[in-house]
């Protein structure tokens, strides 16, 4: 992975766990990630996300 990319720790999303944050909790940037890997975790929070009839 390139060094501009991931978080400075290791980390892992679990999006079938969402939450919301309050923006004042968030105080520093854990890092970075890549496009390809936001587009699987939009992904997979859209999959969960939406409505079920």
């Amino acid at each position: 992975m390139p060094p501009d990319c991931g978080p400075d720790r290791a980390s892992h999303a679990k999006c079938e766990d969402v939450r919301s944050v309050a923006r004042e909790r968030l105080t520093r940037r854990a890092g970075r990630f890549s496009p390809a890997t936001m587009k699987e975790v939009e992904d997979r929070l859209r999959i969960l996300l939406r409505p079920h009839y």
